[in-house]
């Protein structure tokens, strides 16, 4: 495990090296979009380079009147998976969710994605009884 990886908030010089890890990772590039402003991301450097990339998405709901995060697109650079980068970035949200007081975090995760599942869970992450639908639309 490394220990000299510093998490950050994402910065515009940051784009082409997250984009070719979210492509390694999800099949598809980063798009440059204009993002609201309850949405963070973040990356892990390790020594200068950009190794992983997260997004945390405040949510408010409003039935509950409860706050909580949404973690999205958590990846780490193909080269330096399984050395404790995820597990580091997920803490650090952890740590985020914690100072902000909101009432807990939640994320999806594929079931192809076996080493991240038990990374999740290693952490304290549980697996909660839903599923994902989605409808798609041709834009």
């Amino acid at each position: 495990m490394y220990m000299n990886i510093e998490v950050r908030k994402y910065e515009e010089k940051d784009f082409l090296k997250v984009s070719k890890i979210i492509e390694e990772n999800f099949s598809g590039p980063k798009q440059k979009v204009d993002k609201p402003d309850y949405i963070t991301e973040y990356v892990a450097d390790l020594d200068g380079e950009v190794v992983g990339y997260f997004v945390l998405s405040l949510i408010t709901n409003v039935v509950r009147g409860t706050k909580y995060y949404m973690v999205d697109y958590v990846c780490t650079d193909v080269a330096h998976q399984g050395k404790g980068i995820g597990k580091t970035m997920m803490r650090y949200a952890i740590e985020v969710a914690k100072k902000d007081k909101v009432k807990y975090i939640q994320l999806t995760c594929s079931a192809k994605r076996a080493c991240a599942r038990h990374m999740y869970e290693s952490i304290g992450f549980e697996v909660y009884d839903t599923n994902v639908y989605r409808m798609g639309f041709e834009s």
